[in-house]
C-alpha cells in the first residue's frame, strides 16, 4: 500500500503544475495538451512555425500550446506585442540543459542576459554599431561580398548547382571575422586545400552544428527528455554520463567556438599589453556611469553616461517624436541622442568618427561594471564573442537566402532589381555613402524578412505588476509570454496580398500594399531589447545583393517552390537554396 501511495503522491506532484495553469490560463484558448509531451507531436511533424500559425488561425490571436512540460503564453497581436516587448526587458530561454562550463558561459551572453547586467552589457556593446562605426565596415562588407562572387565563378563554370544558403553562411561569417574582430576567419579560402581552409570550415560547421543540434527538433534525444521529464538534474546527468551522438557533436560545436573566441582575447591582450594589465585586475584608467573603455573607444563613455537606469526616458522621449516606422531605431540611437543634448559639438563628432573594425573585443575587455567597477571575466567575454559571431553568421545568410531564392522565383523582381543594380555600375564597389542609391535592393531585403523572419517569435518574462495579455487575463509577474511575429507578419488582417513576395510594398509606389499597423513589422524585435545589430545586418544584406548580382543571376534547381522550411533556433530553409550560378555577360 506505502508504495501505491507513494507513486500516487508523485504523479500528483508531477501533475500539479500542470493542473494550475490549466486552470489559471482556462479563458484563453488553445489545443489539447497531455501532461509531460505537450503539442510535441504535432509540433514534430509540422515545424513549430507552422503549428503556431494553425493555432493562430485556429484559436486567434491569443493562444497556448505547451513545448512539452512547458506552457506557451502566445500572442499574434502586433500591438500587444509592441506593448510587451516595450515594458518588459527581460528574457527567458526555459528547459537549457547545463552539460558543462559552456553552458555557463552562453548563459552570460547578451541575448540572455538580465536586469543591470544586460544594461551594462548593452552599453559595451553599443558602440559597435553606431553610424561611424557601419561607415567604416562597409568597405570590408563589399570585399567579402566580391569575393564570394570570384568564388562561386567556379561553380558557374562548371555548371554544378550549389547550395546558396551555405554559401551565404561562408561570407558572413568572413564579415564578423573582418568587422568585429579584424581577424581573417578564412572562410572564403579559394584553396581548399590549404590549412587555413580547413580551420574556417572548421568553424562553419561548428557553427551549422549549434543551430541545428541545439534544437528541440532536431537535436539530441536529452534535448526531448528535458523537455518532458520534469527531473532536469536527473536528465543532465544522464546527457554527461551518457552523451548521444548529436550531444558530443554539440559539444564539440560548442568547444570549437570557444576556443576561437579565447584565441581572439589572448591576440587581442597581447597586442595591447597596458589596457590588457587593467582588465586582468578590474581597474582602469577612467569611468563613465560605471562603464569604463580605452582611450580609442571614447564613445562608450558618451553614451554610458546618457543612459538612465532604466532605459526608458530617453528613449522614450525620442522615440514619441519619431515617425511610427521608426521607432525602434529612435529606441537604439536613444543615447547618442541623449548625449547630443548634453554637449552637441562633442557627442556628434565622437558617433561619426567611430571606431576602427576589429573594436569589439577591446570594448568588452575594457567594459566596467558599474556597480563595483570590475571588469567583464573571459567567461563572460566569451560569451560576449559567441554571441557575435553565432548571430552574425545565422541569421544574416538565412535572410540573403531567401533573398536568392524569391529573386530567383520571380522574375519580375530579379530584372527590378538587375536595373538597379546596373544604374549604379557593373563591378563598382558599394561604398556607404552610396548605399541610399539602392532603395529596391532593400525593399527586396525587408520584404524577404517579412515572409521569412529568422527569429520567428520573441520571449519576455513579465515583470512585478503583470500584463494584461486579454481583457480578461492578467498574466503575473515570472510567467513566459511570446509574441508570434512570424504570425502577424504573414496575417491579412495587416498585409494586403500578405503571402506574396511583394518588394514594391516598402516603396512609395506600394503604399497600398504597405501594413496596415506600424507595429507589423518586427524581425529584429522592438523596444530597448530589439536587436542591436539589426543596422549592421540591412547594411551587410544590401551590399551583398548589389555585389553578387553586379557579377551573375541564381536559377532555381527544380522542385524548390515553395521553399520548405525547418524550424530550429532560427528559422531555415530545410534542405538549402540549390541553385545554377549564371554569370552575367
Amino acid at each position: 500500500m506505502l508504495p501505491l501511495l507513494v507513486i500516487a503522491l508523485a504523479v500528483v506532484a508531477c501533475l500539479s503544475p500542470w493542473l494550475k495553469n490549466r486552470w489559471q490560463y482556462r479563458h484563453i484558448p488553445g489545443p489539447f495538451a497531455p501532461p509531460f509531451i505537450g503539442n510535441l507531436l504535432p509540433i514534430f511533424r509540422m515545424g513549430l512555425h507552422e503549428y503556431m500559425m494553425q493555432c493562430r488561425l485556429r484559436y486567434g490571436k491569443t493562444f497556448k500550446l505547451y513545448l512539452g512540460k512547458s506552457m506557451l503564453l502566445v500572442t499574434a497581436d502586433p500591438e500587444v506585442a509592441r506593448k510587451l516587448n516595450y515594458r518588459m526587458n527581460n528574457r527567458v530561454i526555459q528547459g537549457q540543459l547545463q552539460l558543462n562550463e559552456d553552458d555557463q558561459i552562453n548563459s552570460q551572453g547578451l541575448v540572455v542576459a538580465r536586469d543591470e547586467r544586460w544594461r551594462m552589457l548593452r552599453l559595451a556593446w553599443q558602440p559597435t554599431f553606431q553610424s561611424g562605426c557601419l561607415e567604416s565596415y562597409a568597405e570590408l562588407m563589399d570585399s567579402s561580398a566580391a569575393q564570394l562572387a570570384q568564388s562561386l565563378r567556379a561553380a558557374a563554370d562548371s555548371g554544378e548547382p550549389v547550395d546558396m544558403w551555405r554559401e551565404l553562411g561562408r561570407m558572413t561569417l568572413h564579415v564578423v571575422g573582418s568587422t568585429a574582430y579584424g581577424v581573417d576567419f578564412h572562410t572564403l579560402e579559394q584553396d581548399a586545400s590549404s590549412g587555413a581552409a580547413a580551420e574556417g570550415a572548421e568553424l562553419i560547421q561548428a557553427c551549422q552544428t549549434v543551430f541545428a543540434a541545439g534544437s528541440i527538433t532536431r537535436g539530441s534525444i536529452y534535448i526531448l527528455l528535458n523537455a518532458v521529464l520534469p527531473a532536469p538534474r536527473l536528465v543532465g546527468w544522464a546527457a554527461r554520463t551518457m552523451p548521444d551522438k548529436r550531444l558530443t557533436q554539440l559539444i564539440q560545436a560548442r568547444r570549437t567556438i570557444r576556443s576561437v573566441s579565447m584565441d581572439l582575447i589572448n591576440k587581442w591582450r597581447a597586442a595591447h599589453p597596458a589596457a590588457a594589465s587593467g582588465t586582468a585586475n578590474g581597474t582602469a584608467n577612467g569611468t563613465a556611469n560605471g562603464i569604463a573603455a580605452a582611450a580609442e573607444t571614447p564613445l562608450i563613455e558618451e553614451i554610458s553616461a546618457a543612459v538612465p537606469a532604466a532605459p526608458a526616458a530617453a528613449a522614450a522621449a525620442v522615440a514619441d517624436a519619431a515617425p511610427a516606422g521608426s521607432r525602434d531605431q529612435a529606441v537604439d540611437e536613444a543615447p547618442a541622442a541623449a548625449a547630443v543634448g548634453k554637449g552637441k559639438g562633442e557627442a556628434v563628432r565622437r558617433k561619426g568618427a567611430g571606431m576602427a573594425p576589429g573594436s569589439f573585443m577591446g570594448l568588452m575587455l575594457t567594459a566596467r561594471d558599474k556597480t563595483n567597477g570590475s571588469a567583464l571575466s573571459d567567461a563572460a567575454v566569451v560569451a560576449q564573442a559567441n554571441t557575435f559571431t553565432l548571430a552574425g553568421y545565422e541569421t544574416t545568410a538565412n535572410t540573403l537566402a531567401y533573398c536568392v531564392y524569391n529573386i530567383a522565383a520571380h522574375p519580375e523582381v530579379q530584372a527590378r532589381l538587375l536595373a538597379e543594380v546596373d544604374a549604379y555600375g557593373r563591378g563598382r564597389k558599394v561604398a556607404y555613402k552610396d548605399l541610399d542609391q539602392f532603395p529596391y535592393a532593400e525593399a527586396v531585403v525587408r520584404e524577404a524578412l517579412r515572409l521569412y523572419p529568422p527569429a520567428t517569435m520573441i520571449s519576455r518574462e513579465v515583470k512585478a505588476g503583470g500584463f494584461p495579455l486579454t481583457p480578461q487575463v492578467h498574466v503575473p509577474a515570472g510567467q513566459q509570454v511570446m509574441s508570434f511575429l512570424y504570425g502577424y507578419q504573414r496575417d491579412p488582417e495587416y498585409w494586403p496580398a500578405a503571402l506574396e513576395f511583394r518588394p514594391e510594398r516598402w516603396l512609395p509606389e506600394g503604399a497600398a500594399l504597405a501594413a496596415k499597423s506600424p507595429d507589423a513589422w518586427t524581425p529584429f524585435g522592438s523596444g530597448a531589447r530589439m536587436c542591436i545589430g539589426w543596422r549592421f545586418a540591412l547594411q551587410e544584406a544590401k551590399i551583398a545583393l548589389v555585389r553578387l548580382y553586379q557579377d551573375q543571376t541564381y536559377q532555381l534547381q527544380p522542385g524548390q517552390v515553395p521553399l520548405a522550411l525547418q524550424q530550429n533556433i532560427t528559422l531555415s530553409p530545410r534542405n538549402g537554396v540549390w541553385v545554377t550560378v549564371v554569370p552575367r555577360s
